[in-house]
């Protein structure tokens, strides 16, 4: 499986019929910009789509305002490396309602999360971007979603257009089968929670 982000690249372009490969993001050609383009936006968005294990970090937030907006008695200042919040840890491993919340930006702080739960500690995808460590399932999931973007300028094949859509929907299915299986959780249970409970 690939372990760079460029080999990732040559990965989509082959799969939709493209021969020619980069050998980085600038070599000069137009697959190169292409790929420099859509690779990290790409990658954020697949990131974003599931829970995925090799991803995962908690965080205890910082507070950086009080009564922010009308609805929240609280705003906490998200973690840069933030892609998704999946929820608030709450000490209880089998709590079926989290604590609810909220995300926003504030002037002069950027992205926030605003609740009512005081010094929350939250479970979060982050960006992830070390290409050695990504699960196979999740290279190859990427790979035809980039694919889905080069795809329109480069091949300019309705068909490998389609392909590479119903593929990625084949991928991500199995992707998250296989990480559901190896993390032995539901997407809302983690077990490190129920550890730290004990």
């Amino acid at each position: 499986m690939a372990t760079s982000d460029v080999q990732i690249c040559n990965m989509s372009l082959k799969r939709i019929g493209i021969s020619k490969s980069i050998s980085s993001f600038n070599d000069g050609s137009l697959e190169s910009r292409l790929c420099g383009e859509f690779y990290a936006p790409m990658r954020d968005l697949v990131l974003q789509m599931y829970l995925w294990p090799h991803a995962q970090k908690y965080a205890t937030l910082v507070k950086v305002a009080d009564e922010p907006n009308s609805r929240w008695l609280y705003a906490y200042a998200l973690p840069t490396d933030c892609i998704r919040v999946d929820h608030i840890l709450t000490g209880n491993p089998r709590e079926q309602n989290p604590p609810p919340y909220d995300e926003g930006n504030l002037a002069g702080i950027g992205r926030v999360m605003f609740t009512d739960w005081v010094d929350p500690e939250i479970k979060y995808t982050m960006r992830f971007e070390d290409t050695v460590f990504f699960p196979p399932a999740f290279t190859s999931a990427l790979a035809w979603r980039i694919g889905m973007e080069l795809a329109p300028p480069l091949s300019r094949s309705d068909d490998e257009i389609q392909k590479a859509t119903i593929q990625f929907g084949m991928e991500m299915s199995i992707a998250e089968s296989v990480s559901y299986q190896g993390s032995q959780q539901h997407k809302r249970t983690d077990m490190s929670e129920a550890n730290r409970a004990r």
